[in-house]
């Protein structure tokens, strides 16, 4: 089997097995789910770090088993998007303004 057939089947084997984990991570950006109860912002949090979504990740998950875990991992990986776009956008800004001086 070569990596385009494995890739195929995995993403029939999670679309098949949590299709509320495809929906959202398929959903626009500016649209959340009616019943989610993480809010969502489109400024990154500055003190969010993954050792913290960690203890929060394994919090939902002994509180709501894996339906909370997805719902709240889905979140924690939106957060860290957000962080990362932000850490490289102040470095292309801190470069443009170095090759403007």
């Amino acid at each position: 089997m070569g990596t385009k057939e494995f890739a195929e089947k995995m993403r029939m084997l999670i679309w098949r097995g949590m299709p509320g984990l495809t929906s959202q991570i398929h959903r626009p950006p500016d649209v959340d789910a009616e019943d989610s109860v993480v809010p969502h912002s489109l400024e990154p949090d500055p003190t969010w770090k993954w050792e913290e979504a960690e203890k929060r990740l394994r919090v939902a998950y002994d509180d709501g088993g894996f339906p909370a875990w997805i719902q709240l991992a889905v979140k924690e990986m939106e957060d860290e998007l957000k962080v990362e776009r932000a850490r490289r956008q102040r470095q292309f800004d801190h470069s443009q303004t170095k090759s403007l001086s």
